[in-house]
């Protein structure tokens, strides 16, 4: 095994775990910094060194990103694997507002959340869940299909009653989906 695809793949070697160890602790760094940096009344120069701090974490994350390429047996299926996935989500934010400005591509930053995800590659608890969602993926979809039609039939079947009105008086995108938003 190459010794770069032994630290990057390997968790049981000393380089292995101490790589391991240092890109969660970045994440949870990365993570902090980000949610202080969006509190109002920071002094500039802190804004300024939270961003810094975030281009070296954008910067250190896309190189694990494309090490994890070089060193993947078939590339293309890590690239669309569930954490080739996840890696691509925690960094393209980043490269997507650099140099823009648009308040509709701010929205981006959200998925700058999706590193905590990263987290997940280190959990042997989250590998479990992995596989016990591959396991009851169907009934999985089939419950998220259910609730979602009782989420939308529901709240209009109760609005009908409440209203005693046909359906014709009540607009389907008016009445409010009770069980999720509070009136």
């Amino acid at each position: 095994m190459p010794p770069l695809k032994k630290i990057i793949e390997d968790s049981d070697t000393r380089a292995g775990r101490a790589f391991d160890l240092s890109i969660q602790a970045l994440i949870v760094l990365s993570l902090v910094a980000f949610s202080v940096g969006t509190l109002p009344g920071l002094p500039e120069t802190i804004r300024i060194t939270f961003y810094v701090f975030e281009v070296c974490c954008i910067l250190i994350f896309t190189a694990e990103y494309l090490a994890r390429i070089a060193v993947a047996d078939k590339k293309l299926s890590y690239i669309v694997s569930f954490f080739g996935l996840i890696d691509l989500l925690a960094i393209l934010p980043f490269y997507l507002m650099t140099g823009l400005d648009l308040r509709a591509v701010r929205a981006f930053r959200l998925l700058r959340l999706v590193r905590v995800l990263k987290l997940a590659r280190y959990s042997a608890a989250a590998r479990r869940f992995h596989k016990a969602f591959l396991l009851a993926r169907e009934e999985l979809i089939l419950f998220v299909l259910v609730a979602s039609i009782m989420l939308y039939l529901v709240p209009r079947t109760v609005n009908f009653r409440d209203n005693r009105s046909s359906l014709s008086h009540c607009l389907i995108v008016s009445c409010r989906p009770w069980p999720v938003l509070p009136r």
